[in-house]
């Protein structure tokens, strides 16, 4: 479990640059502006899922499966991801461009932000490029070059951040994170590329048609699972901004959600090198492994998720002055409520994700979807309290569909087992 390790120290530095981000970008812009920026970044991620069409986690799975066994195989995967994933990245980035000014006018009702909302269009391509990447080392299990490189990206993104609010107020916090994802691509590029050839895989085009049956076997159950995921939560967002006061709420509820990635930033972290585990051996291991990962990432997560429970009116105030109110407060308590039980479903996810059943991961996060929409919209005048009781709601529900369906699959396993050892025995 080396790999896990490793991936906990390089999301935990990912996670504690991206919280000290956080912090500083709330207290410089203001609890207005800082619920817009959610919102760009929002925007942003909701037309990311478009662009890499959940070709990240098809990376990571097929190269697990074909790195020793059949390299050739694992190269052309990897090829084909990154060839289709920046190719629509481009397209999406041209769509956010084009929609920039119906897209903040009339749904996001902020016409202010088409400027922003083009700066950022760009950032979209280097997304893609990087998240495949990143998901290509991943699969090869090289979480020590991964946590080395967030670290180097998160310091060099705190040294823009500082200098460009202050100069140019949320218009610099754009350019900042541009320029971020644009460094982190780079250097996910370069080192992705060694990897490779270090792993002897080697990538070329012939038989890559032949690869494009995984797209619908697994990448696009997978992309249509993530286009419901991203979207909703910007859709539930929006539903908030349209309220009186709507920009101040999300900006107490971003606040709000970066307590719940801090308490489970270890767990989830670990959980990524779990999908290699479970890939390579999903019909060898039993039922025991998946439950004892639960087991261990609800005890991880539980402590810190009651210390900010209790602590968070002397937390929340951290942001700044506008943060510190009973709607936010009211918020975090909520999200630390979901905390165990999302990391929970991280590891139940990784389980089915890991057996291959793309497409019966569609359907739960399509319940998951209108379980989130509905909530938001029944008690939209709560605030950022809205978005914390639907989130709970909704992984709620997407977490007890899949550890039935977990079950189900398990008992059907061992009747199977049982059932040809006891034809061997007669």
């Amino acid at each position: 479990m080396g790999g896990a390790l490793w991936s906990v120290i390089a999301d935990a530095l990912t996670r504690a640059t991206a919280f000290a981000v956080t912090v500083l970008l709330a207290r410089l812009l203001g609890v207005s502006d800082y619920g817009r920026l959610g919102l760009l970044q929002t925007t942003l991620q909701a037309f990311s899922v478009f662009a890499t069409l959940g070709l990240g986690l098809t990376s990571t799975r097929f190269i697990a499966c074909y790195k020793v066994g059949e390299p050739q195989r694992a190269g052309r995967v990897a090829l084909l991801a990154l060839l289709i994933g920046v190719s629509f990245s481009a397209l999406a980035t041209l769509a956010l461009w084009v929609s920039a000014g119906p897209l903040a006018a009339i749904f996001l009702e902020l016409p202010e932000l088409a400027l922003h909302l083009r700066l950022i269009a760009p950032a979209l391509v280097f997304i893609g490029l990087g998240g495949i990447c990143r998901a290509i080392l991943q699969g090869l299990e090289t979480f020590r070059v991964i946590a080395w490189l967030e670290l180097t990206v998160g310091l060099c993104s705190l040294t823009l951040l500082v200098p460009l609010v202050r100069h140019l107020g949320l218009t610099g916090a754009v350019l900042a994170l541009v320029a971020t994802e644009v460094l982190r691509a780079l250097l996910y590029a370069s080192l992705t590329a060694r990897a490779l050839t270090r792993a002897k895989i080697p990538m070329g085009l012939r038989g890559c048609r032949g690869e494009l049956r995984v797209l619908w076997r697994f990448s696009l159950p997978t992309a249509l699972a993530h286009a419901l995921h991203i979207p909703v939560l910007w859709i539930c967002q929006s539903v908030i901004a349209h309220q009186p006061n709507g920009t101040a709420a999300l900006g107490a509820f971003f606040a709000a959600q970066r307590w719940l990635t801090l308490v489970t930033s270890l767990p989830l972290a670990a959980s990524a090198a779990f999908l290699p585990l479970l890939s390579q051996r999903a019909n060898r291991l039993g039922a025991r492994l998946t439950w004892q990962l639960a087991a261990i990432q609800f005890s991880v997560t539980i402590i810190p998720a009651v210390a900010v429970f209790a602590a968070i009116p002397s937390l929340m105030p951290l942001f700044g002055k506008g943060f510190a109110n009973a709607d936010a407060n009211d918020a975090v308590r909520v999200l630390m409520l979901l905390a165990p039980g999302l990391v929970v479903s991280g590891v139940i996810w990784q389980d089915l994700v890991g057996r291959g059943i793309a497409w019966t991961l569609l359907s739960t996060t399509t319940l998951w979807a209108l379980t989130m929409y509905l909530t938001t919209w029944l008690l939209r005048d709560a605030g950022a309290l809205a978005l914390a009781c639907a989130m709970l709601a909704g992984y709620g529900v997407q977490l007890l569909a899949n550890t039935l369906i977990v079950l189900i699959l398990q008992w059907s396993s061992s009747t199977a087992f049982r059932s040809v050892r006891n034809d061997k025995l007669l």
